[in-house]
């Protein structure tokens, strides 16, 4: 997960290590030469499977029979122009028409992933083998990734501008894909394609629909050639994400929500225009913060969070307290919010793993449906009377 954005995360709710006996992985098992282009044939439509993106607004695939054009919009929060990346199935040749692109083979058989959002896209497409390394272990859920670090199939990297590039080399990858903040202190990419490395930004983080953010899979799908089993996973997806929705959408009563705790003296709240404000008006919420016009955060005081929120109805999100009593020891005034005294206070924190890793920032990305049923049952346990909390559960 995102070093920086991590913190935000758990209040916001917004996602040379020494190479003695460094093991080298398998190359993805259906990434062999018999998938290359090889003898090219022009006329042949080597992605007979294609995906396109109805939900995200970050990103766009177009499709040509030997190579595909992905488009990312928007790779840091604030860009004013995208990048363009030409995915050429191997042994095909590659365009002339796109001298800025960054060209990428596919399909790929080895990658790092700088964030833990990416993570469950291979578990989803069954592509395990590809992951060769990852920022570091503690940001991690997946009891796979897990696994794989203790074989020593993947390694651990570094976190933020702290990457080591040697150690990134040394594993070859075929592409890194991370994320950019747009800050020189922290983003490694720079750094990644000074030495001819391949580098993708994923800007999956600044999707302002859950819907959005999950079908960043589909990007992960081009590069391995698997469009069909994204599609076919998205699909499904979105459907059951508006089954769910269409369940509150003529609800008269709703209930005020507030979210996170004050981290380093600022209290996180989240804009109005972000996923989470819509994960909340599509769960039925009166979200308090939604007149915030931006997918930005606010930050605010104390004293502003209190005077709009002190009667509000359930308060979601506690961060590091996983209890009411840490929550009154942390600051005696929470314990004055109507929502604690009525026992209305959730946290997204029912799978960690044990060094922390919550998978409300991992697995939850690609599975919203998940997420909106959780907050549904939470604000209208009625429409949901069977429910079994997967990523939530009530402080006591």
């Amino acid at each position: 997960m995102k070093t920086l954005i991590l913190s935000f995360c758990l209040v916001l709710t917004l996602g040379l290590a020494a190479c003695t006996g460094l093991v080298m992985p398998d190359p993805i098992a259906s990434a062999t030469d018999a998938d290359c282009a090889t003898p090219f044939d022009a006329d042949r439509d080597y992605f007979p499977h294609q995906s396109a993106a109805t939900h995200a607004a970050g990103f766009d695939l177009t499709y040509f029979p030997h190579y595909k054009v992905l488009e990312v919009h928007a790779p840091w929060p604030g860009a004013e122009t995208g990048e363009t990346y030409l995915l050429v199935q191997c042994g095909a040749p590659v365009p002339t028409a796109y001298p800025e692109a960054h060209v990428i083979e596919v399909p790929i058989r080895s990658a790092i992933f700088l964030s833990s959002t990416y993570l469950p896209h291979l578990e989803l497409l069954e592509a395990w083998p590809v992951l060769v390394g990852v920022d570091s272990e503690w940001t991690v859920y997946s009891e796979e990734v897990h696994r794989r670090i203790a074989d020593g199939t993947v390694q651990t990297v570094g976190e933020g501008g702290t990457i080591d590039v040697e150690q990134v080399l040394l594993l070859e990858p075929d592409l890194v894909m991370t994320y950019s903040l747009g800050n020189p202190d922290y983003d490694i990419h720079p750094a990644l394609r000074a030495v001819d490395q391949t580098v993708l930004l994923n800007g999956e983080f600044l999707e302002p629909h859950p819907l959005g953010r999950a079908e960043w899979l589909k990007v992960t799908a081009a590069l391995l050639n698997r469009e069909e089993q994204a599609n076919a996973y998205f699909d499904d997806v979105v459907a059951e994400y508006e089954t769910l929705r269409e369940l509150t959408a003529a609800l008269e009563e709703k209930p005020e929500v507030f979210l996170n705790t004050p981290w380093e003296g600022v209290w996180y709240m989240a804009g109005g225009e972000s996923f989470m404000a819509t994960l909340l008006r599509d769960a039925g919420a009166d979200y308090l913060w939604s007149d915030h016009a931006s997918p930005s955060p606010l930050w605010l005081d104390f004293e502003v969070v209190y005077a709009r929120a002190k009667d509000a109805d359930v308060w979601l999100y506690t961060g590091q307290f996983g209890d009411l009593d840490a929550l009154r020891a942390a600051d005696s005034r929470f314990a004055e919010f109507g929502a604690f005294q009525q026992g209305q206070v959730y946290n997204n924190d029912r799978r960690l793993a044990p060094a922390g890793a919550n998978d409300s920032w991992e697995g939850a990305v690609v599975r919203p449906h998940r997420v909106l049923a959780d907050l549904i049952a939470i604000l209208h346990p009625h429409l949901l009377p069977d429910h079994e909390f997967v990523y939530h559960r009530r402080l006591e």
